[in-house]
């Protein structure tokens, strides 16, 4: 749905989702762009294209705000400074993330190579082995970053927008509210079909999906009148699409305990029993990742216990 002040701009991405969403908000002083897109020459030719055409030139654009580190969210934003002098702005949590993975890609390493992801098959590996070979995702993100933390209001030229802080997906991962007309622009935190990625990608001291779960009720307590995700279908109702979202991952957790119950015991063993139907390479590894998170949360809720290996064996309490 067309919201006034506000276009969208989707950009291709070559991950199953396909295409991502950008949006340019209107403010008194000109454009703020909304996320930045995958580092493709296809992406590049596209949101140039659309800039142009929307607005007429990077010289309308004065920032770019971009909602978490991910490579088809801030892929583009080094480039669109080259393009333009303006402020990009991101979590500071999140630029700690980025600067690891680039350190990760420079020294060869992947996340696979200890710990539970060491137990993925190797042809698990095909898509970050491509990435770590070519690099281009990430030698693009050479941007000189505005650091937030979250809390920010911006007002530009009457334009009132909120930096909302919605730790899960990633540990820095931003929502922008422009309360004036009750639009929650929500990344990937919130999106209409599918529920987001949250998985555990390295031991921390917070679990990623208590994290989500608590910026889910942060959401729903604002109870905006209407969400634009990054991507697929708007979000006409983002409360209750919350609400659905925490309950899915409720339901997850007995999944989880089941399987433990059943005599999986190991967090690949769990991933299969419980993500039986994800077969593709890059799928086992996001539903290792996602199990672990999972996993880590019923530790914290004292449902479960781990052992102290590098690659732990889990029991029912």
């Amino acid at each position: 749905m067309t919201r006034p002040g506000v276009h969208q701009i989707t950009l291709p991405i070559p991950f199953p989702l396909q295409q991502v969403h950008c949006y340019l908000v209107e403010t008194g002083s000109g454009w703020l762009l909304v996320d930045a897109g995958f580092p493709s020459e296809e992406a590049r030719h596209g949101l140039d294209e659309a800039i142009r055409r929307l607005v007429g030139g990077w010289d309308s654009v004065v920032g770019v705000i971009v909602s978490h580190f991910h490579p088809d969210h801030s892929g583009l934003a080094g480039w669109i400074q080259q393009q333009a002098e303006i402020p990009v702005y991101i979590h500071e949590k999140d630029f700690e993330q980025l600067q690891s993975m680039r350190g990760m890609m420079d020294e060869g390493r992947s996340p696979m190579d200890s710990g539970p992801f060491a137990s993925l098959p190797r042809d698990s590996q095909p898509e970050w082995e491509r990435m770590r070979e070519t690099r281009e995702p990430f030698a693009s993100f050479a941007i000189e970053p505005t650091l937030v933390q979250g809390g920010e209001t911006f007002n530009i030229d009457g334009r009132e927008l909120e930096l909302i802080w919605t730790p899960g997906h990633t540990e820095g991962h931003l929502c922008i509210y422009d309360r004036a007309d009750d639009l929650l622009f929500t990344g990937d935190h919130l999106l209409q079909r599918i529920t987001p990625h949250i998985g555990l990608w390295s031991p921390g001291d917070t679990n990623p999906l208590i994290q989500f779960e608590e910026s889910c009720r942060l959401v729903e307590k604002l109870n905006p009148g209407y969400a634009l995700p990054a991507h697929e279908a708007d979000v006409e109702q983002p409360a209750d699409r919350s609400m659905e979202i925490r309950e899915h991952h409720q339901t997850r957790r007995v999944e989880i305990l089941d399987a433990v119950a059943s005599g999986a015991n190991t967090g690949y063993k769990i991933s299969r029993v419980v993500f039986a139907r994800r077969t593709e390479p890059m799928q086992q590894f996001m539903a290792l990742s996602e199990t672990l998170a999972h996993l880590d949360a019923l530790v914290v809720e004292d449902r479960l216990t781990r052992s102290e290996d590098e690659d732990p064996i889990y029991a029912l309490v």
